[in-house]
This record gives structure tokens, C-alpha cells and sequence, in this order.
């Protein structure tokens, strides 16, 4: 079961009667509204005819509707109108998806196109085409439009009848510019509700003269779209539309709903009400995990954290009670995510373990914000512990103790922690950081020494690669799942790293890690490996590829102007020693070009950098690279200073040394 799913079964519990209208609204929007019945291809500016395509409309209607005093559903329209002016805008504009997921019913599709010339082309009912599930994503309505041309126009318009939610969102993701962006949204005059646009999009505004029914309006010109960015959250970085029901005038005026405290008290009765029976089930299965009084609170989270990831198959498909009570995890090992939270609670009751339950976001498809209440951020359960300040991810396999999924991290969410008043239990809910493993914890680090055999054109390397933290996830928890052969195939690809013809032998593995003890020692692979990658002669001198040996590096080019900030998942550093002999009877001539030094600092303290050096005593030089991305965000106008140094690192990746006789 999805976690939007989740939170809305938990909405369900609260009375059909708490919505219900005095009267039934006498005619919907979507009736109200039509496209032109003789359309004309608009015109465009001198510096539109440039662009690949142009969107002229992008229309959202939403409105909530009382088909019965009991029933209210969502009608939602969309009238898209484009222009398109290139072979590749019609490639991706000649065929409309329209997700049907939670649609109640089809009202009307209808769809034409516009040629230069002026022929209209209506879009016949036969060629719209329902598929159950499109690339897993649930049910769609596709259909292909006729008659698409260079400079013609396309336009469709349709409306949905879908299910009752209380929250929801839009989105615009386009790589072409938008002359208008429309969006509408009415209810019953006694439900009134908030809408907040991003990444743009200016400030809805209400309308006061509708005195039959709420309205509200976001409406928006001239917006420039984009291609999808490197290093930007994806997604997230588009203009967006959230909207919440808020207000039900006819029971309160004052009162708001859907709120962060609404929320915390709602998460946590579903999670720390539980019966007698059940305690008594996890306490037997408690006493299983072996969790010692003389342990730590670290100590005893990890072992429970352990334990339970063994034990219990958590899928968010899961429906039923008998996933979420725990009598019945605890018999058939299978739970939602609803229920092993409750799991855990309860055994960190047990084991006198202070927590708190913390709900967030995906960062790279909707960044927490706290200043907007809405359930829509609550995406995520993540338990965080104030006695050592970690969190857990009590859902995901793969991470253990101070590691969730990074894009839930390094941003706002909502902690819930338990208190009791007048005898009642409750959650009181605080918006605050969730923080991750800072820079230096997640980290690539590479330790090689170097030889050479002139004669056979070689160098011999001893290779050490070490991962941490969030490197180290990669590998880590996986390692023990893999066969002999697929964990031979990943370690020996890992110690040859740029030298694409070595053969590496003596091959040791170590952090592989305990159940307990994930992340908190590096994986390390060390080798030993022969490859004439490195090494080329050049008449009477040899050329040692140096900056090969650090591997591929990325290479970050801007065509345009940037739109986005950086937003990564993670912290992170590398580290390489590289340490080299110099063949007997050589010297290096060009040293001085392994000495590299970008970055930027902020107040003295550097945020970003890639610093090389050298040091050289006798036949043997070491060259230490940092390599720092010490943020997860850096504002669009620090663009620069970043590629700067993400293109360090290629730069020295294609340094070459000069041996020449001495």
C-alpha cells in the first residue's frame, strides 16, 4: 500500500457528514467551460518561432463536487494548446498520456490539430486507447494526434471525474517556455482551501466576488522552461502547484485543518495504540533479539534495527490488518510499513529507548516545506533517536542505524515525540532538520603505490579502494546477498578502476559487515594488478598517465544559462594517495603540473574544493587529492565555483608525467 494511500484510509475514518453541503452545487465548472468552436493558429514572436516549441495554454481546472449531500468527487480539467516548430517537438507532443489512476470515470476527451494552412483535424473517439498498466506507472488513456505538422498546432481538452482527497498537486515540466499558466480550483462555499505555487509561479489569489461558490486562482505568463540539469533535484526544480483543504466554515470558521498538529496526533495514534495482545506478541518476539540492560542506546537500536530487517519482509503493497497488527507480523514475518513502525515502537518501549517519529519527503521530487501544511509532504517514516541523534529507516533493507535514503535526509520533516496531558497521550509535532553523515563520512578514497617495468612497457600497482557511509551502500549491505561469481565480478571491476586491461590478483576484502556493524567500518577492496594503461614511450622518453589511475572523472559544460541550484544527495569527499617510484636512471621533468588548487570557502571554511599536491624524497613521489563536496545545496549563483571543480577533477584526470633520462 502506497503512503498516500495509507494516510488516506487513516483520513477515511473522519465522518461523511463532516463535508456534507446545505445544497448541492447546481452546475460544475468544467460545464461552464469550452474551447473555441472555430479555432486559429496563434502567432508568434520573432523570438518564439526560434524555440522548438511553445506552450500557449496550460489550463488546470479542479473543482470538488456534491454529486449527493453524501459524495463528493473531484472533476479536473486540462486544456493544453502547443505550438510546434521542429521535427523533435512533434516527437514528443504527437501522442498525450492521460494517468487514470484514482479517475472514477471519463467525462470527455477531445483533441485537434492545426496545420499551417489552417485544416483542422479532430481527434476521433476510436483512437483514444486504454492500457491496464504503462510501464508499471497504473492505467493510462493514450492516444496519437493526426496531422501534426512543422508550425502547426495541437490542442486537446478533457476532464476526469476522480476520487475525493483532501491534498494534491500539479505540475508544469517542460523544456519549452510557457506563455500562460492557468489553474483554478472551486468548492462549496463552506470548504475553502490554500493553495501555494513554486519555483516561480506567483501567489494564488481568492476570489471574493464568487459568492456561490470558494474560488481560487493561480495564474501565470512568460514562464521559461528547461531541460533537466545535472546536479539539480530533478523534478523538484519545475514550477509546481500544492493545494490543501483547509477550512470547513460550516462547522468552524477558525478551525484549520490538515495542520502539522492534526498530523502528529493523527501518526501517532496509529503507530503507539496498540492492544494487550499485541504487546504480549512483541514482547515474546522482543525477547528473541537478545538485547542486553549493560548495552548503549546505540548498541541496543542497532541489534532491535538488526534483528527486525532479518526477520520481517516489509512491502508497501502489504494490505490488511494482519500487516499492520502485530500479532500477525509477528506470525507470518510479512508488514506494511504502518505496521513494522508499530513493531519498533514497541520494542524500543521495551528496551527504554527514547524516539521520535519523523514523516518527510522525497528532496528530488517535493522538497519538505514547513511553512505549508499539507499531508502531501508526508511521504516518509524515519524513527530519530534524541539520546544520539540518528535516525533509522525502519522500511528500507538496505540502510541501517544513521542511514536513510539520502534524498529523504539533509532537509525539513515533521517530528513527532509522545507526550501525555490530563491523562491523554498524545503527539505534539515540531518541524526541524533531519540531518545526515556529513561530508567526511561519506567517502571514496583510493591508496595506490606504483613501480614500473620499462622494458615491458608496465606498471605494477598495489591498489587499496575504501568506501564510507554512503559509498559504501553501494556495496556494503548487498556484498552477502551476492553469489561467489557476481562477488568476484564486482571487486575485481572495483580494483582495476582505469586500467581496463588489468588482471588483479591477490585480492582481499574487508568491512563486509556484520548485521550490526553496517557503515561503521569502511569496504575496503585491496589488490594487486599489472597494466600497460599507465605507461607509454615517446622516443627515448616514457609517459606515465598518472591522472588515469583516480579513474574516469566527470566533465560538467553549460550550454545556457543555469536555472537550477546544485542539489546533491549526499556530502562526500574523495581521497587518493598515490605514490610512485621513479625508475632508476630517470627523472620527472614536469612535476609542477600535479600541483592543483580550486575551491571556494565560506566564512574561512571550505564548501568546495579539489586540491592536488606533491611531496618528493629520493626516487619517490606522493601526490595527495582532496576532493570536497562538503554541501547537499549550493545556490544557482555558486554554479560556477562547483563546475570549477567538478572539472578539476577531470583535468587531473588526464595529467601525464615526462620520465627522461637523467
Amino acid at each position: 500500500m502506497s503512503f498516500s494511500k495509507k494516510i488516506f484510509l487513516l483520513l477515511a475514518l473522519v465522518s461523511a457528514s463532516f463535508l456534507q453541503a446545505q445544497t448541492r452545487a447546481a452546475i460544475p465548472e468544467y460545464k461552464k467551460y469550452d474551447w473555441e468552436e472555430e479555432p486559429k493558429r496563434d502567432s508568434l514572436s520573432a523570438e518564439e518561432e526560434k524555440q522548438g516549441a511553445v506552450i500557449i495554454k496550460d489550463k488546470r481546472l479542479v473543482e470538488y463536487y456534491f454529486e449527493t449531500a453524501e459524495n463528493i468527487v473531484i472533476f479536473s480539467t486540462r486544456h493544453m494548446v502547443v505550438r510546434v516548430n521542429t521535427d523533435a517537438a512533434i516527437e514528443q507532443y504527437n501522442k498525450v498520456y492521460i494517468p487514470m489512476t484514482n479517475v472514477l470515470g471519463t467525462v470527455n476527451i477531445q483533441a485537434r490539430t492545426i496545420s499551417k494552412s489552417g485544416k483542422i483535424t479532430n481527434l476521433p473517439e476510436s483512437a483514444i486507447k486504454e492500457v491496464p498498466n504503462y510501464e508499471d506507472r497504473g492505467p493510462y488513456k493514450i492516444f496519437a494526434l493526426e496531422g501534426l505538422e512543422v508550425g502547426g498546432q495541437l490542442e486537446y481538452l478533457y476532464t476526469l471525474k476522480k476520487t475525493f482527497t483532501r491534498y494534491s498537486s500539479e505540475s508544469f515540466r517542460s523544456e519549452f517556455n510557457y506563455r500562460k499558466i492557468e489553474f483554478s480550483l472551486f468548492a462549496p462555499s463552506h470548504l475553502a482551501f490554500e493553495v501555494k505555487g513554486y519555483n516561480g509561479l506567483p501567489e494564488a489569489k481568492e476570489d471574493d466576488d464568487n459568492d456561490t461558490k470558494f474560488e481560487i486562482n493561480l495564474n501565470a505568463e512568460s514562464i521559461k522552461g528547461f531541460e533537466s540539469e545535472k546536479y539539480s533535484n530533478g523534478d523538484a526544480a519545475y514550477p509546481k502547484i500544492l493545494y490543501v483543504w483547509r477550512y470547513n466554515t460550516s462547522s468552524s470558521k477558525s478551525t484549520r485543518l490538515h495542520t502539522w498538529k492534526n498530523a502528529a496526533d493523527l501518526f501517532y495514534q496509529s503507530i503507539y495504540t496498540v492492544t494487550s495482545k499485541e504487546k504480549r506478541k512483541a514482547q515474546a518476539f522482543y525477547k528473541r533479539i537478545g538485547v542486553k540492560t549493560t548495552m548503549s542506546d546505540e548498541e541496543k537500536i542497532r541489534r532491535i534495527e538488526s534483528y527486525v530487517k532479518n526477520n520481517i519482509i516489509v512491502r508497501e503493497e502489504f494490505v490488511g490488518d494482519q500487516f499492520v497488527k502485530i500479532d500477525g507480523i509477528v506470525k507470518t514475518r510479512y508488514a506494511n510499513e504502518t505496521g513494522v513502525m508499530r513493531l519498533y515502537n514497541l520494542l524500543f518501549e521495551f528496551a527504554g529507548i527514547k524516539r521520535e517519529i519523523v514523516l518527510t519527503s522525497d528532496r528530488f521530487d517535493r522538497p519538505f516545506d514547513g511553512d505549508f501544511e499539507t499531508y502531501s509532504y508526508l511521504q516518509h517514516f524515519l524513527y530519530y533517536f534524541p539520546t544520539t541523534g540518528k535516525f533509522i529507516a525502519p522500511g528500507e533493507l538496505f540502510y541501517r542505524y544513521g542511514y536513510a535514503p539520502a534524498d529523504w535526509m539533509y532537509q525539513d520533516g515533521l517530528f513527532i515525540r509522545p507526550v501525555i496531558l490530563d491523562g491523554y497521550s498524545s503527539g505534539i509535532g515540531s518541524i526541524k532538520k533531519i540531518t545526515g553523515p556529513e561530508a567526511r563520512q561519506n567517502s571514496n578514497n583510493l591508496y595506490a603505490n606504483v613501480r614500473f617495468d620499462l622494458d615491458l612497457g608496465e606498471s605494477k600497482l598495489h591498489v587499496k579502494h575504501q568506501f564510507t557511509g554512503f559509498y559504501a551502500l553501494g556495496y556494503q549491505p548487498i556484498y552477502a546477498y551476492l553469489n561467489q561469481e557476481k562477488q568476484d565480478e564486482l571487486v575485481r571491476e572495483i580494483a582495476k578502476n582505469g586500467a581496463k586491461d588489468a588482471d588483479p590478483k591477490n585480492i582481499t576484502v574487508t568491512g563486509k559487515g556484520g548485521e550490526d556493524t553496517l557503515y561503521q567500518h569502511p569496504f575496503t577492496v585491496e589488490a594487486d594488478l599489472t597494466t600497460t594503461s599507465f605507461l607509454e614511450k615517446a622516443g627515448d622518453k616514457y609517459i606515465f598517465k598518472i591522472g588515469e589511475i583516480i579513474g574516469p572523472q566527470a566533465e560538467l559544460y553549460q550550454k545556457s544559462e543555469r536555472r537550477t541550484p546544485v542539489e546533491l544527495y549526499y556530502p562526500h569527499t574523495f581521497h587518493r594517495e598515490l605514490v610512485f617510484t621513479v625508475p632508476d636512471g630517470y627523472k620527472v621533468t614536469n612535476l609542477e603540473a600535479l600541483k592543483i588548487d580550486i575551491f571556494r570557502a565560506e566564512n574561512d571554511q571550505r564548501t568546495l574544493e579539489f586540491k592536488s599536491s606533491y611531496t618528493q624524497e629520493g626516487n619517490t613521489v606522493t601526490v595527495i587529492i582532496d576532493e570536497l563536496y562538503g554541501n547537499t545545496y549550493y545556490d544557482k549563483s555558486v554554479y560556477e565555483d562547483f563546475r570549477k571543480v567538478i572539472n578539476a577533477s577531470a583535468d587531473f584526470n588526464k595529467v601525464t608525467l615526462f620520465f627522461e633520462k637523467i
